[in-house]
């Protein structure tokens, strides 16, 4: 399985937990919650500030990627996780050769 590149990562990316648990409650005021997952899975819009030569890096891991797992260490723990683009990096160019960049990507 391939890694996602170890590009910095700043600190207002987000690697959020989702989850489908869902409340019910019956006529006689009883709880009950549901779930389809059987673990929450992580949700993330990762943001990096890349060079160009980083950005064709990202470019080249995208298309070879874009639709099979890889494994992503997130900065915020330091743990790896199997994960999957939710679309292509998004792009904002600065002053300097340099590209604000998010990366959507969600757990396996």
């Amino acid at each position: 399985m391939a890694t996602y590149p170890t590009f910095s990562q700043s600190v207002d990316s987000t690697f959020d937990w989702l989850d489908d648990i869902q409340i019910d409650r019956a006529s006689n005021g009883t709880v009950k919650a549901r779930a389809l997952f059987t673990a929450p899975k992580a949700i993330g819009n990762i943001l990096h500030r890349l060079t160009n030569t980083e950005r064709a890096t990202l470019d080249a891991f995208y298309l070879a990627n874009r639709r099979i797992p890889f494994d992503f260490v997130w900065s915020g723990d330091g743990l790896t996780y199997s994960c999957l683009f939710s679309g292509p990096p998004k792009y904002k160019s600065l002053p300097g050769l340099y590209w604000d960049t998010t990366v959507g990507m969600v757990q396996t």
